[in-house]
């Protein structure tokens, strides 16, 4: 993580138990749930934040609008901190849409493309999904197996599937009101 005395951590109460914030002035450096695999040890070392923080703030809203089915703010600020793999994993993360599911292939392909590489090894992809630091806003839970099993959350599967239904109904909701107007 980045130099922890400069960060500080919030509580967020999800639908989903509680998240853990994590983030210097204005940028979110961390999201995860309490307790999950990876979770880092010195988040509870760190300052608390108040809403008014600027990363507090612009999650808070993200969170709230997409925990809703709102139309879904700006994205928050982030920084992340790894290795040049895993920010180009995350960073192909990024890019699958809200409610669209993808495999670990398919990353694995992406990032060999960004990387300029032959190929990329699947299970190195899907050690770097796993330690994503931003769950939900960047979205590794749209990361499937290639058959469309449920393989792997660091938030545990239960969420993972939670998340993919949640995505699934706003998209059912959005067109339902698309075909009244």
């Amino acid at each position: 993580m980045n130099d922890i005395r400069k960060l500080k951590r919030f509580y967020y109460s999800s639908p989903l138990g509680e998240m853990v914030l994590c983030g210097d002035e204005d940028k979110l450096c961390g999201l995860w749930f309490v307790g999950q695999k990876h979770f880092p040890d010195d988040v509870e070392r760190l300052e608390f934040a108040t809403e008014d923080c600027v990363f507090v703030e612009r999650t808070l809203r993200w969170l709230e609008a997409y925990f809703s089915h709102s139309h879904l703010p700006e994205m928050p600020n982030i920084r992340l901190v790894g290795t040049p793999f895993q920010n180009k994993v995350w960073q192909a993360l990024r890019d699958v849409n809200y409610g669209e599911r993808v495999s670990y292939s398919d990353i694995a392909l992406t990032v060999s493309r960004l990387s300029e590489k032959a190929s990329v090894s699947v299970r190195a992809v899907a050690s770097a999904i796993g330690r994503n630091p931003v769950s939900i806003l960047i979205p590794c839970h749209r990361v499937l197996g290639k058959d469309g099993s449920f393989r792997g959350y660091a938030g545990g599967l239960e969420r993972k599937q939670w998340l993919l239904e949640w995505e699934s109904r706003g998209i059912t909701a959005e067109l339902q009101m698309e075909h009244c107007e």
